[in-house]
């Protein structure tokens, strides 16, 4: 039987070195190989991937995920014309810019 500690250096390596969880803000526990996550992700398939993770390891007996999923305000949107020029406008400059660059090196 695998000890708490080792089951805990196990989940904590091998949760900082998965792709899917780089950058991520979670805490492991361990009591009598039953695992608990603690902490914040910022999206479901964190979530799931860290208990993923977890299932993985030997001497796991269960697995707590209390990890919160951060949840980002939705931003306002702007009217479509408005977004279209905002999109837009430094290409339509640059056009404009480039017609000039043109012109001038053409008249020479």
């Amino acid at each position: 039987m695998v000890n708490d500690t080792a089951i805990a250096r196990s989940a904590e390596y091998w949760l900082r070195w998965s792709p899917s969880l780089a950058m991520t803000n979670i805490h492991v526990s361990v009591h009598d190989g039953c695992v608990t996550l603690t902490g914040e992700v910022s999206g479901d398939y964190q979530q799931v991937a860290a208990e993923a993770t977890i299932r993985l390891i030997e001497g796991v007996s269960a697995i707590k995920n209390e990890l919160r999923v951060r949840r980002r305000s939705p931003k306002p949107r702007s009217s479509g014309s408005e977004h279209f020029a905002q999109k837009h406008w430094t290409r339509i400059s640059s056009l404009a810019d480039l017609r000039n660059k043109i012109g001038t090196a053409l008249s020479r």
